[in-house]
């Protein structure tokens, strides 16, 4: 009798687990389909927010900015750029200081009026949205001058160095160096093959954390004067500063004030760029500093892009 109730027993179960068995399985090929389709989702969202390294390094420009990145009036942010622009007062000037942290030292960029290597002029907010600039300030006018080394994206444009103006040198790691007219050691010819932007203007304001001493440079330099100066804060970090003049508001800045000005800002190397009437900050292809005059045709900018890939690029 136990023996007949324990056959019975066992046939009931196996009949249990052969009717549960399907559905079972059935449950976790279930799981495994929607554990796939939820990988290659999140595979998805995360390739459409790739950065693209290095920019390429020609005239091209960069990708367009992402109108949701501008997050304030004056703030733009995305995984590979962060720029803020802050408008302060000092030296009984109007100033215009801006902070730019990149991800790849590509995004820093120039560019010359219409690509052209030579006289060409154009405004710098027309140049600036023509290249998809998050953010742009003049150059070195370096159409203006013969004698000159300058370099823009690896490509050397002029190879006469000019050895009674200041030069700064970035080099393809984004770092700042600067070479002055003083300079006994003359390392230009040891930078050349890591050169991927070179000016010749100046003064150099900063050098290696040394306030410099400009009273004795070519240029206006005790003078009252709109002015505009480039600066690095450390790696892939810089400052852009624009001081604007020659209006009631704002009364201008000395070059050797400006000079302390960059040292206190935080600046371990800041060179001076053409400022005067050409001086301008773009910010959403719009000049915004102010000035006495009209915006004013340059040869070239200094600008800064995201990289981040959109559908539309620049021309």
């Amino acid at each position: 009798m136990k023996k007949t109730f324990m056959v019975a027993w066992l046939l009931i179960a196996a009949m249990l687990v052969s009717f549960c068995m399907p559905a079972l399985a059935d449950e976790d090929a279930n799981s495994s389909e929607d554990a796939t389709v939820t990988s290659e989702e999140v595979q998805t969202e995360e390739e459409e927010f790739v950065p693209a390294f290095p920019m390429v390094e020609d005239f091209t420009g960069g990708y367009v900015p992402n109108p949701d990145c501008y997050v304030g009036p004056y703030l733009y942010e995305d995984e590979t750029i962060r720029v803020e622009i802050k408008q302060t007062f000092a030296y009984n000037s109007i100033v215009w200081l801006v902070y730019v942290k990149i991800a790849d030292p590509s995004q820093l960029r120039t560019t010359t009026a219409y690509y052209s290597i030579g006289a060409g002029r154009a405004l710098p907010s027309r140049m600036a949205k023509t290249v998809n600039a998050v953010i742009a300030i003049n150059g070195d006018f370096y159409s203006y001058r013969d004698g000159s080394y300058i370099v823009r994206q690896g490509k050397r444009l002029r190879n006469d160095p000019a050895r009674n103006q200041d030069q700064l040198v970035i080099d393809f790691d984004g770092n700042f160096h600067i070479i002055t007219e003083r300079d006994k050691y003359y390392p230009l010819k040891e930078l050349r093959s890591d050169t991927y932007q070179a000016f010749t203007f100046g003064p150099a304001l900063v050098v290696d954390g040394e306030v410099q001493d400009v009273s004795e440079y070519f240029f206006e330099t005790m003078e009252l004067n709109p002015r505009q100066a480039i600066g690095q804060l450390g790696e892939l970090e810089y400052l852009l500063v624009c001081v604007d003049g020659r209006i009631p508001e704002s009364a201008g800045i000395t070059t050797q004030n400006l000079a302390h000005y960059m040292k206190e800002l935080g600046c371990y190397q800041a060179f001076n760029l053409d400022g005067g009437g050409s001086a301008a900050v773009v910010w959403k292809g719009e000049k915004i500093n102010f000035s006495a005059e009209p915006e004013r045709i340059v040869g070239d900018i200094v600008y800064f892009v995201t990289a981040v890939p959109n559908e539309e690029t620049a021309e």
